[in-house]
Order: C-alpha cells, then sequence, then structure tokens
C-alpha cells in the first residue's frame, strides 16, 4: 500500500545464517503432505517483506510514467523482441499449456489445488539443472511452506534460469521471497501482482560448487539508477573481484536471454539494495531491467 514500505533489514546476516549448503547433486525435497498450508499463520523467511505490496511501489510510479511516455525497453541486448523471449511464451501460456510444458521438461514441481493470487500454482519439489532453489527458511518447512510456491510459468522461466546458473557451477540460488500472499480480503480467483501472483522471485545469495557464495547486497556493487548491463562496460569494472564480476554477468546475461521480463537490480532502489527481482509478466509490453 502506498505511502506504508516494508523496510528490509540492513543486512542479510539473518538470511545467511538460515541458506543450507547446497547438497549432492539429485537429492529432491519431499512432497508436500496435503493441502496448502494456512496463510495467515506461516512464517515468512527472514527479511521477505510482510506483504506483496510496497517494494515495488516505484516500478509501478516508472511504468506508468514510460507508458505515458510512449518509451520503453522492448529488446534485450541481444536483440531478443518482447515477441519472441522466452518469457512471453511462458506468461502467456494456460494452465494445461503451462502443465504440460513442466511435464514434458519433466520438471520437479507439484501441482497444487487454490492458493490465493496464483492462478497456476505450483511447489518447486526438486532441484533443477542440479540447482536448489529455495528460500531462506529451515529446509524442514521447504515442503509445506506458502513462500516456496510459485506460478507454473514464473516456474519455466527459473528452469531457464538454473540451467544459466549451472554454467556458472552454481548448486544453489537462496531468495528472500517469491511467493507473498495477498491481503485476506482478496477476491478467490482474482490473480495477484508480482509476487502476490507467485509470477516473481526475489534471489540474494547464489551459492557455486565449491562453496563460494555470490551475494548481491555484497558483491553486485551497483550505483543508483545507472544501467545494471551498460552496452560498453567502464574500465573500472575491469578491476572488481571475481564475485562481483560473476554476480553481475548472471544478470546480464538473464536479461540477454529474454528470461524475464522484469529485472531490478540494486542500482534500481535501496529497498532492491540486497536482491534481483526477477518477474514474468501475464501480459508484456516490455522489457523493464534496472
Amino acid at each position: 500500500m502506498r505511502g506504508s514500505r516494508t523496510r528490509l533489514p540492513t543486512s542479510i546476516g539473518a538470511i545467511l545464517a538460515l541458506a543450507t549448503i547446497a547438497e549432492a547433486p539429485g537429492s529432491v525435497y519431499a512432497a508436500p503432505p496435503g493441502p496448502v498450508p494456512n496463510l495467515s499463520t506461516a512464517a515468512a523467511p527472514p527479511g521477505a517483506p510482510a506483504d506483496a505490496e510496497g517494494l515495488e511501489d516505484g516500478l509501478e510510479e516508472e511504468e506508468e510514467e514510460l507508458a505515458a511516455e510512449g518509451s520503453a525497453d522492448d529488446a534485450t541486448a541481444d536483440g531478443i523482441g518482447i515477441g519472441k523471449a522466452p518469457a512471453t511464451r511462458y506468461g502467456r501460456m494456460t494452465a494445461s499449456t503451462c502443465l504440460r510444458e513442466a511435464k514434458k521438461r519433466k520438471l520437479p514441481v507439484v501441482a497444487l489445488g487454490e492458493v490465493r493470487g496464483i492462478p497456476i500454482p505450483v511447489r518447486i519439489a526438486g532441484e533443477m539443472h542440479g540447482v536448489k532453489v529455495h528460500s531462506a527458511l529451515p529446509k524442514a518447512q521447504w515442503a509445506t511452506s506458502p513462500y516456496e510456491i510459485v506460478d507454473c510459468r514464473l516456474a519455466l522461466a527459473i528452469d531457464d534460469f538454473t540451467e544459466l546458473l549451472a554454467r556458472h557451477d552454481i548448486v544453489e540460488l537462496v531468495h528472500m521471497s517469491a511467493y507473498r500472499p495477498p491481503s485476506k480480503k482478496w477476491p478467490a480467483g482474482k490473480p495477484g501482482k508480482r509476487h502476490g501472483a507467485g509470477m516473481a522471485l526475489d534471489a540474494a545469495i547464489f551459492v557455486k560448487k565449491d562453496g563460494t557464495r555470490l551475494i548481491v547486497e555484497k558483491h553486485f556493487k551497483g550505483h543508483r539508477r545507472s544501467a545494471p548491463c551498460p552496452r560498453v562496460q567502464p574500465a573500472s569494472w575491469a578491476h572488481r573481484p571475481t564475485e562481483s564480476k560473476e554476480i553481475r554477468s548472471i544478470f546480464c546475461e538473464a536479461r540477454e536471454n529474454g528470461v524475464f521480463h522484469v529485472m531490478l537490480s540494486p542500482n534500481f532502489n535501496w529497498a532492491h539494495r540486497n536482491h534481483f527481482h526477477l518477474e514474468v509478466a501475464a501480459h508484456p509490453r516490455w522489457f523493464y531491467v534496472r
């Protein structure tokens, strides 16, 4: 809600404390036993905002300005148009088409019953391309927490993203939040927005095979309002630490491949200083990368 933004903590110590170290490739999570847990009592991951609104208010305002000006990012750095991007194909899928695609890919997802705000709710129940994707909640809660639920269309994009991560020897992605349950007053059957629809993921930590952690807050080293993926890299970037170069490369490679429609880095604003907001849009008009 406008005027009452939720502030994230100044550090991600809580996330680092709870984030698990990657296990041997091939292990899977247990399928959720029974119905979706009570959304009003489930614990949120450390650092996750209290609701689905607030943090992206600035994004809403900028999108409105772009629409009024008639300008937008309509292609990736490699020239992939909005209509041909993988994210666009996923965003336009129906439930049956998405679930069929997930089955074709043999994705480790479990289709769920009705979940407030999410049109096609699924739970990621295993590794994708050898990469574990989970919140900072204790492992024992992954199989039942609503914060591990995503929309099927985002799951397909995450599958593409983990394929990219695997090329960087990443075996674990720890997020601050994915689905954030909308208000209890949210109408049944009405799709939510962004996190409230299970269509966005806030990636905070990437763990490599050798145990190295690429931490957005520590290693991205961004600057407010500067382009996260400039066509010509500043000369100063050549002297940055290896972790800084790699985590920015991960962000920009996802952009070049059209994996997500909306990608917000620490360059966007203070609230995003410690994570990448990665989102698929159901009705995309452009890419929005900041």
